[in-house]
């Protein structure tokens, strides 16, 4: 059994059930939705972003803790924790805006022209800049330089493949 299947039969999964996320069986990578439907508030304290990258570590995984209860919401708000080397797709979204808040770590971002030509490098780290706002229709991807990295992506839902263009 891999550490991927390990970690789906785990003690963490149940503390992760315990702080009121669930996890999302459909998704292509590790995720989990938040569940707690009595309470107008969800928060993520220093001890639970602890706890994740223990979680990132011991299993050598990446995973994404969803703020919110359902792709289909509105408004999307995302905990990705993610590890040093992981890379997300060059892809753009059509209709909306995307915002990452760097909390722990060192990420890289590339931007890229409609013929996915880097145009603009920024690199986000404790020091100096933790918040990117991208538009619309540019083209980007990303790279955990850090050991380790947790960012907060925030973006306006329902969530549609159809609006996301891979390179």
């Amino acid at each position: 059994m891999g550490l991927h299947s390990k970690f789906l039969k785990s003690k963490e999964v149940l503390w992760l059930n315990s702080k009121k996320f669930f996890l999302d069986k459909n998704s292509k990578t590790i995720t989990f939705f938040n569940k707690n439907n009595y309470k107008n508030y969800t928060f993520i304290d220093k001890d639970i972003l602890k706890k994740l990258i223990n979680i990132s570590k011991k299993y050598k995984i990446n995973f994404r803790l969803n703020l919110h209860k359902s792709s289909k919401d509105k408004f999307h708000d995302m905990i990705i924790v993610s590890r040093k080397g992981a890379s997300g797709d060059i892809h753009l979204h059509k209709k909306f805006y995307t915002t990452y808040h760097l909390l722990i770590g060192k990420v890289v971002f590339f931007f890229y022209d409609k013929n996915i030509k880097q145009v603009k490098k920024i690199v986000m780290n404790n020091k100096k800049i933790k918040i990117i706002r991208v538009s619309p229709k540019v083209f980007r991807s990303h790279t955990t330089l850090s050991d380790f990295a947790i960012f907060h992506e925030i973006r306006k839902g329902p969530y549609n493949r159809s609006d996301i263009i891979k390179k």
